[in-house]
């Protein structure tokens, strides 16, 4: 949050940098980690309920997905994806590029696949 203050007061006029104080004297959780269990067998899916950024296409289906909720914090960072063989503990490329990975449904109720470089991360 810190990072975030020095940041935006460079670029934001009038920006009044206090974000690292109110996280740090707050008493709400200051992070989530969350981690999916490896699929126990790649089940087909049918093509209709492929999700995909088109607002024409089938509903946002939710299988594997932590459902719907909302952050309860005032500040979000998300960081790139890590996958892990489940065997060996390895770090390994996504297995799955086109399906696995952060997904956030959009006001339009599409679904829409993000994608962080290794070197980035996401504020909200």
């Amino acid at each position: 949050a810190r990072l975030v203050d020095r940041s935006m007061s460079g670029r934001v006029e009038g920006y009044q940098a206090e974000l690292g104080k109110v996280v740090h004297d707050t008493q709400k959780c200051k992070g989530r980690l969350l981690y999916y269990f490896p699929p126990k067998a790649a089940a087909p899916v049918a093509e209709d309920a492929k999700c995909t950024g088109d607002a024409a296409s089938a509903s946002v289906q939710e299988d594997g997905w932590i459902g719907w909720h909302n952050d309860s914090g005032f500040f979000t960072a998300l960081t790139p994806d890590i996958y892990v063989d489940d065997e060996s503990g390895e770090v390994i490329d996504n297995p799955d590029p086109e399906g696995a990975g952060l997904w956030v449904v959009t006001r339009d109720g599409s679904a829409a696949h993000v994608s962080i470089p290794r070197d980035c991360m996401c504020v909200q």
